[in-house]
């Protein structure tokens, strides 16, 4: 696998090394390598072409793979039950993972006559009928 290299890899690397070692927040890790405020909370790192390379280096698909299999196991003790299961913890971790390696698809297909339309006459729209039912619930129509 080709490495990042240059001054914008080495810095999204020590981003994402924070974000694994430390457990913090993208954007306090951006906001601890020197990334202005305004950019670590607006600018979006994961969308650069290095990330994708980087999340393959630090969070593997086999390793990924390794801890799911092991969170269909994962336990707990309690007072009152003795061991149970802690598929709580385990999920956090992996939604995270499975996030920052963009594995969930959140793209919406439209179909009919709305495809036709552009996000803002589709956001119109949707405005307008809430705007109406919030009128019709408190009476001024």
């Amino acid at each position: 696998m080709k490495k990042p290299y240059g001054a914008v890899a080495i810095k999204h690397k020590m981003v994402l090394k924070k974000m694994l070692e430390k457990g913090v927040s993208k954007e306090q890790a951006m906001k601890e390598v020197g990334y202005s405020d305004n950019y670590a909370s607006h600018g979006n790192i994961i969308k650069s072409k290095t990330w994708p390379e980087l999340m393959e280096e630090f969070l593997p698909d086999d390793l990924l793979s390794k801890v799911h299999r092991e969170g269909l196991g994962a336990t707990k003790s309690t007072k009152e039950f003795g061991e149970v299961e802690d598929y709580d913890a385990r999920h956090k971790y992996l939604d995270s993972a499975y996030k920052l390696k963009k594995r969930y698809d959140n793209t919406i297909t439209l179909k009919g006559g709305i495809s036709q339309l552009s996000s803002r006459e589709i956001e119109d729209a949707i405005a307008g009928e809430v705007s109406a039912a919030l009128a019709a619930l408190t009476g001024e129509e």
